[in-house]
């Protein structure tokens, strides 16, 4: 149980994570590619893009980067939502 606990305290868990987002990423676009089915690979990468940047916030405060780099990866985070945001209204507005 330590060991978890220390893997969460050292951010270590954050690569954990990322390898899997990684990892479904690369599988839910081979997916699209091969069947045509599932998120088309620009709103699944601006969606993820924004949760990877709060994923390397939050490793950022685990081991102590100091505000400044917080702060770059929240305020990416923020880009990648609007991002995300703008995409999803295009591809609304089109199905209209």
């Amino acid at each position: 149980m330590n060991s978890v606990l220390e893997t969460v305290a050292d951010g270590r868990i954050i690569w954990v994570m990322l390898l899997f987002v990684v990892l479904e990423v690369i599988a839910l676009v081979v997916l699209w590619q091969r069947k045509g089915i599932g998120v088309a690979p620009l709103p699944l990468v601006v969606n993820v893009l924004a949760g990877l940047c709060l994923m390397m916030a939050l490793r950022a405060s685990l081991v102590d980067s100091g505000t400044s780099t917080i702060a770059f990866w929240l305020v990416a985070s923020l880009f990648a939502h609007v991002a995300d945001i703008a995409v999803r209204w295009r591809g609304t507005n089109k199905a209209c």
